[in-house]
């Protein structure tokens, strides 16, 4: 039998991450940060969404474009 992975809610993110519940709130608005699960008014994260998000924003520098080839969302 294998044990279900644990969802994080977004307090969970913030204490373990440091990825504010507001800051994730409006990433989920506008587009851009970690995928996420919704069910019905709650929303999780997978530990695996979170690391795979944030390994994807390594950079050696401030130049570096990064994985994603340096893509950022216009305001």
């Amino acid at each position: 039998m294998t044990t279900p992975k644990k969802l994080l809610s977004e307090n969970d993110v913030e204490a373990e991450f440091g990825l504010g519940a507001r800051w994730l709130q409006g990433m989920r608005l506008h587009g851009g940060g970690p995928l996420y699960i919704k069910t019905g008014r709650r929303v999780y994260y997978r530990r695996e969404y979170i690391e795979e998000w944030l390994s994807a924003r390594i950079r050696r520098s401030t130049s570096d474009p990064g994985a994603d080839g340096g893509t950022r969302r216009e305001t």
